[in-house]
């Protein structure tokens, strides 16, 4: 991590920032659970632990990835602002979401979710069996 020295336009010496390999490192999506959420390698959902699911073969495009948020988000009685922050996290150690759906605020309406996950899965399960 980078921290900025202080100047007249940062004055906050805490500010931390990532370097582009720290940002774009491999993720193991095996490591969750982020809070009440769980990723379900096999079915490509992402499972809160009061049984509602999340389908990632139908996120497409950053509106797509945005919809399970703002439905998450709205849904007050049954979820909190906890749940929303663990997915937008189990979102993001998922596919870097940055990366895939809005870097530099551009959106990327064709990044397919489903797609990415499958490919990472078959690459990791190729690594492994080349590891003695």
């Amino acid at each position: 991590m980078h921290r900025l020295p202080p100047t007249p336009s940062n004055r906050n010496p805490a500010i931390e920032f990532l370097s582009h390999d720290e940002l774009y490192a491999p993720l193991e999506p095996e490591r969750g659970p982020w809070g009440p959420w769980k990723y379900n390698r096999r079915a490509l959902t992402l499972d809160h632990s009061d049984g509602y699911q999340i389908d990632l073969e139908q996120i497409v495009g950053s509106a797509g990835v945005l919809d399970p948020i703002a439905q998450i988000a709205s849904k007050r009685g049954r979820f909190g602002a906890a749940d929303v922050g663990h997915l937008v996290l189990a979102l993001n150690a998922l596919c870097h979401l940055q990366e895939h759906f809005c870097g530099c605020g551009r959106d990327k309406p064709d990044f397919d979710l489903g797609s990415h996950l499958r490919t990472q899965h078959r690459k990791t399960a190729s690594d492994r069996r080349k590891t003695p």
